[in-house]
């Protein structure tokens, strides 16, 4: 198998340092507050807009990825979601109005998922004669060196401008470091006869019931990235209400945070490859409900600086071997069908978490810090139930993952 260029596999890994330089900026570090502090928003408002954006994202992901196999048009979808994230994020940046600014970022977000999960779907063609765990973890950890970038970047414009400031500069960055995979990578052309055949539900649910474990790992996927996309979102405003941190304070965690997840993603791509994906995801998983318990119940403001990075090193893992998983797993010539299922229910999962979270804030008794200690702890039931679910794939499906890792 002939073996995917170095160059062409770092344009690619850039796409990741792109779209994550968005959900550090802009879904986890500001637009929440912005929304919360600046515009005179609530939890409430962000949570639903958040919910219609990911739920519209992930149920055009399975017909864009199938429509995408049969095509090979993976390069003009990423192009087209794309260019919606950045624009939109562009006006995000000069609205005066909260209800115009949570259309834009729900029109935003919605490109960068659904640009995230064809560039995730990629990750076959990237890592041909290559082993994907490596492929996989590179990209990741090229995502969360762009995070580290965009606060650092953006940060000088916050400080003279506000949460609003982060908004223009976070779309440059975007835009700049998406352009060499969408301008040199392009997946390989699809035969005529695959090009003329027509989608439907049915073959990609029949597709997803023949795959050994595909359907148990989706459930586990569903309530684990629920939980792990609401930690995302609510981070910053967690720690500014239960731990007292100061904006200098929340920058230095989300950057420590930040560089731990890109261990995290180099070192999960390391032990996916030694370990298999399936045994990989799993510790990662119960790292996940230990650090979810812990952040719970810590009070002391020094062990969050311990507890940051440990959260930091499952996020970075957690999407090395997710990928890695979903590349094995799925057969070759329907990748961006497999990886559409794999997104539609990553995001469409993301819709639960945030809705959960905002209605225990709204209706919960007792002080607010309470209240979040209760929605924190409800999200690590949910990665609990995920992680025993995942604990259940059959040993041949995890067998056979851990076979086809090999290239």
């Amino acid at each position: 198998m002939r073996r995917t260029p170095t160059l062409l596999i770092l344009a690619w890994a850039l796409y990741d340092f792109a779209i994550t330089i968005f959900s550090m900026n802009v879904i986890s570090r500001y637009f929440g507050l912005w929304v919360t502090e600046t515009m005179g928003g609530s939890d409430w408002q962000y949570s639903v807009a958040f919910a219609i954006s990911m739920g519209g994202a992930a149920l055009a992901m399975p017909f864009i990825g199938s429509w995408a196999d049969r095509t090979g048009q993976f390069s003009w979808c990423l192009r087209l979601a794309s260019l919606t994230g950045v624009l939109c994020t562009l006006w995000l940046g000069i609205t005066r109005q909260l209800g115009v600014g949570l259309c834009l970022f729900g029109l935003a977000n919605a490109g960068v998922q659904i640009g995230g999960f064809l560039y995730d779907a990629l990750l076959p063609t990237m890592s041909q004669g290559r082993r994907a765990g490596a492929v996989s973890g590179l990209g990741v950890a090229c995502g969360y060196a762009g995070s580290l970038t965009g606060l650092v970047v953006v940060a000088p414009f916050v400080t003279r401008g506000g949460h609003q400031a982060a908004f223009i500069p976070s779309a440059l960055l975007v835009a700049l470091a998406a352009a060499p995979c969408l301008l040199l990578v392009k997946p390989p052309a699809r035969p005529k006869a695959a090009r003329a055949r027509r989608p439907s539900l049915h073959e990609m649910i029949h597709a997803a019931k023949s795959t050994p474990g595909w359907t148990r790992f989706l459930l586990a996927i569903f309530l684990c990235i629920n939980a792990i996309n609401t930690v995302i979102m609510f981070m910053a405003i967690y720690a500014r209400r239960v731990w007292d941190l100061s904006d200098p304070e929340l920058n230095r965690l989300l950057m420590l945070s930040t560089a731990s997840a890109l261990c995290g993603a180099l070192g999960a791509g390391w032990l996916a490859n030694r370990w298999g994906p399936w045994r990989s995801l799993n510790a990662v998983f119960g790292m996940w409900c230990a650090a979810l318990a812990l952040a719970t119940v810590v009070s002391q403001r020094a062990l969050v600086w311990w507890l940051g990075p440990a959260v930091g090193v499952a996020l970075g893992a957690t999407w090395t071997a997710a990928r890695a998983l979903v590349a094995a797993m799925a057969p070759q010539d329907r990748a961006g069908e497999f990886f559409g299922l794999y997104g539609m229910v990553g995001r469409a999962s993301s819709n639960f978490g945030p809705l959960i979270w905002g209605q225990l804030i709204a209706t919960w008794p007792g002080h607010s810090g309470l209240r979040d200690r209760m929605a924190m702890a409800s999200l690590g039931a949910l990665m609990l139930a995920g992680w025993l679910i995942f604990r259940g794939m059959p040993v041949s499906a995890r067998a056979a993952a851990a076979a086809r890792t090999d290239g």
